[in-house]
């Protein structure tokens, strides 16, 4: 369905960090996968982390959360447009809800005008807090690249992470093997 790397990196604060990469949403494997298959999956990924922030919190004396990284490179409106899709990715995010305070930062980064423009009017109808937690940029924005350490080789990794999914964004083949396998 789609290429996630749950928590793939750490941030400086040693924070983990997850990598939803949009673009790389296969569409074709919509109807084979059934929509428990994926709510069993996010339950997993989701308890995984709320247990790593758990234990970093304790180990650490202070309460820690998670950061979300949505990479939007080659998100098309054929993603956007497939009713199917939609219904599956609500089943893959659903369970996230229930987690929202051991979030600490979303990022939606390599963002698209349209989507830009969509998230200014969005961004009004949900509660400040909620808003405050997340940024929408273009690129890597520089909030990320202080929260993972500017020379960091996490940092050199997102990059890298990113740059694999342009190169790959446009061969479906190339992800029909990582359908969500954390």
């Amino acid at each position: 369905l789609i290429k996630v790397r749950p928590c793939v990196l750490r941030a400086a604060d040693g924070s983990p960090v997850s990598i939803w990469h949009a673009g790389s949403l296969n569409t074709g494997s919509l109807s084979s996968l059934p929509s428990n298959d994926v709510s069993a999956w996010s339950h997993a990924v989701f308890e995984y982390k709320d247990l790593w922030v758990s234990q970093k919190s304790e180990e650490q004396k202070r309460l820690m959360g998670y950061i979300q990284v949505y990479d939007m490179q080659g998100v098309s409106f054929r993603h956007l447009s497939s009713r199917e899709l939609m219904d599956k990715m609500k089943c893959a995010l659903e369970v996230g809800s229930y987690y929202m305070e051991a979030v600490a930062h979303m990022y939606v980064i390599n963002a698209s005008v349209l989507f830009s423009m969509a998230w200014k009017v969005v961004r009004n109808l949900i509660p400040p807090r909620t808003a405050s937690k997340i940024t929408v940029s273009k690129d890597i924005p520089e909030e990320l690249v202080q929260a993972l350490g500017p020379q960091s080789a996490a940092l050199k990794s997102l990059k890298e992470m990113c740059k694999e999914m342009l190169e790959k964004s446009g061969d479906v083949s190339q992800h029909s093997g990582e359908v969500l396998r954390p």
